[in-house]
């Protein structure tokens, strides 16, 4: 017997705090950042608070699901 499964909806939960490739770059003189964008595709960064932890970003995602949240 075959079953199908799949998903119905996902939620996220992302740090507040983002940190761009510009202000790793007036941190870090030295650093190619233009040159990390064009070969990663990373442009910027999500970084967590003090003490915030993967579970209060679950946690964030799930409140998120349910409509309640973020």
């Amino acid at each position: 017997m075959t079953r199908i499964v799949g998903f119905e909806s996902i939620g996220i939960g992302l740090p507040d705090a983002i940190v761009t490739n510009d202000d790793l770059a007036a941190e870090n003189p030295g650093w190619r950042m233009q040159q990390t964008a064009a070969k990663a595709g990373v442009l910027e960064r999500r970084i967590a608070a003090p003490g915030e932890t993967a579970l209060d970003l679950g946690w964030r995602a799930c409140e998120a699901l349910r409509g309640d949240g973020a």
